[in-house]
């Protein structure tokens, strides 16, 4: 399988769907990780950004996919296409960040094709937010990646406290210690 993990910044897809991208990569599946706003300047400096994103993608051996917000939608959806994924994950639609809403559209645009399984994932700014699908993971595995953001770790945000207590929440719904909840937009059983 080709799995494409969509985030709108450094560090939301790990955030997101970090653990469950883990267990593909553990089945021997391909992941490939797109930013789409990798130009950001808001959460700091993005070059800083992008070494700490490049260090994730070294460590669990996923390729790095890199657009700017100043690319054409087109553009965007072109590229994404192109990787040709059977799985899909995006941020969830309903967002108070802008930016993360234009991602989940541009997101459901690559996986307008019928054969694409498409799932949302949280962000901090998600509203909302009822997943109907839940993977348990090993929290321990997914909190390395979430700490190699080292640059937004110490952000008002408090990414990894807020993370873990999100994912043992989610986890305490299907009884296991930690999990992740997507909302499922379309599953395909091959």
């Amino acid at each position: 399988m080709k799995i494409l993990a969509i985030g709108t910044h450094f560090d939301d897809i790990e955030i997101g769907c970090g653990g469950t991208l883990l267990k593909y990569k553990d089945k021997g599946d391909e992941v490939v990780f797109a930013v789409l706003n990798s130009d950001e300047t808001m959460t700091g400096d993005p070059q800083l950004s992008l070494t700490e994103q490049q260090r994730v993608c070294a460590k669990i051996r996923t390729e790095l996919v890199l657009l700017n917000k100043k690319d054409k939608d087109d553009y965007v959806v072109t590229i994404l296409d192109a990787v040709k994924a059977d799985t899909i994950y995006i941020p969830y639609e309903k967002d108070h960040h802008q930016d993360h809403r234009k991602t989940f559209v541009l997101g459901m645009a690559v996986g307008r094709k019928k054969a694409i399984n498409v799932l949302g994932y949280i962000t901090p700014s998600s509203y909302d937010y009822c997943p109907n699908h839940f993977e348990n993971i090993d929290l321990a595995r997914k909190m390395q990646l979430v700490s190699i953001h080292r640059s937004q770790v110490g952000r008002p945000t408090n990414i990894l406290k807020r993370t873990i207590v999100l994912n043992k929440f989610f986890g305490s719904m299907i009884n296991q210690s930690a999990a992740e909840g997507f909302h499922i937009y379309r599953t395909i059983n091959v």
